[in-house]
């Protein structure tokens, strides 16, 4: 990639096949490498043998679409997920919005028809896309946060847009889309960061400040009436050099835990770095969040292909029996074959088992899986561990 940002990404088991799969956002901003991307794993990364599978990748600048913020839903309720994402035009003044379908394991499609524009306006969302099921009706509502940039006339509201209740998401265009705040008196509300607290309220963090949106636990989400709306934070910041550029806004809320154990949640802010004209500080990128006293140091160990032993068998060559030792750094599904010197199988001493890490020892009694005797000569054993294997050669002699 020329250019890689990701905005945001989501881990979700997406298409039900009981893996997870990690989806990327990403804000490439130069038409190519702009898209979304779904990539998933096979095997582990303790094994030292995980693969990186690309399960689909949609790329959006044939849209002339920048993808800022994304989520995985199910505003259908039928069971099957669809991939939200919106973001910006590159070429334009548009805020377009889309979705991928999946269909089945690995199978997703993206309808270009099913592109919506929010609005004709350079802004977008940061990070800021939420997901809910706040009336408990099955099918997940989708917020979708719309802020106006700078430059752009500011009696262009701030607004907060949410899709859900639908009966099937085919059926999905711009009459689905519903408004539940609108605001034009907070100049810079960014709407950096939109979060689902508990499917009781929606927080909202911007440019200077930050709002709550309490749902009133009556009524459908989709209806403004059933929201209240309380601006928790205004900040105003002395330097009038603060808000040039991207400064000074905040950047990431988090309302996840009771950090003092009071019964009450806090609400952690993640202010971006402003140029201060009053004061000097020379170390300003650095949160400090927790600070605890280091109990040990458990260093990382990566698993390689040579880490894994095939020992000669012994004795050989062999009438009738033989050993089979075999070493295992992790615990392992395995598989122990035999082979003829034509390399026809013989026999599978051991199927795609699960074995623990150590050293074993398998006995062949020098017969196929029928239970026959197979006549003298060369015969070849093999492991397979994973995407890899390891071979040696024995003799029968009668």
């Amino acid at each position: 990639m020329a250019r890689f940002r990701p905005e945001n990404f989501v881990i979700d088991d997406v298409d039900g096949d009981g893996k997870q799969e990690l989806v990327h956002f990403e804000f490439a901003f130069n038409g190519t490498d702009d898209g979304v991307y779904i990539i998933s794993i096979e095997g582990d990364f303790e094994s030292g043998f995980a693969t990186v599978n690309v399960e689909g990748v949609f790329k959006t600048g044939p849209r002339n679409m920048a993808v800022s913020s994304g989520i995985v839903a199910d505003v259908d309720g039928d069971g099957k997920k669809e991939i939200w994402f919106m973001g910006n035009n590159i070429t334009g003044n548009e805020t377009p919005l889309w979705f991928i379908k999946v269909k089945g394991p690995n199978t997703y499609v993206a309808d270009t028809n099913k592109v919506v524009i929010l609005q004709s306006a350079n802004s977008y969302p940061l990070k800021a896309i939420a997901r809910g099921d706040f009336d408990n009706d099955g099918k997940d509502e989708v917020y979708f946060p719309f802020f106006r940039a700078k430059t752009v006339d500011e009696n262009i509201p701030n607004t907060i847009y949410v899709i859900g209740n639908l009966n099937n998401v085919d059926d999905f265009d711009s009459t689905k889309i519903k408004v539940i705040f609108s605001d034009t008196t907070d100049k810079m509300l960014y709407l950096y960061n939109l979060q689902n607290v508990g499917n009781k309220y929606l927080l909202l963090g911007g440019y200077y400040v930050v709002y709550e949106a309490e749902y009133r636990g009556v009524g459908s989400p989709l209806d403004p009436n059933s929201w209240t709306f309380t601006k928790l934070i205004d900040y105003n910041p002395v330097d009038s050099a603060a808000g040039a550029g991207w400064s000074g806004g905040i950047w990431r809320t988090g309302a996840r835990n009771d950090l003092d154990g009071d019964g009450k949640p806090e609400i952690i802010l993640f202010l971006q770095g402003i140029s201060d004209s009053l004061n000097k500080y020379s170390e300003n990128k650095v949160l400090r969040i927790y600070e605890k006293t280091v109990t040990g140091v458990k260093e990382w160990t990566v698993i390689t292909p040579d880490d894994y032993e095939l020992y000669q068998n012994y004795p050989n060559p062999f009438n009738p029996t033989t050993n089979i030792s075999f070493y295992l750094p992790v615990d392992k599904k395995i598989s122990l074959i035999i082979y003829d010197a034509s390399g026809r199988e013989v026999v599978r001493l051991i199927d795609d088992q699960e074995f623990p890490k150590g050293k074993h020892t398998i006995i062949w009694d020098g017969k196929d899986k029928y239970g026959k005797p197979v006549a003298s000569g060369t015969y070849f054993y093999k492991l397979k561990f994973g995407s890899f294997e390891k071979t040696r050669k024995m003799m029968l002699i009668k």
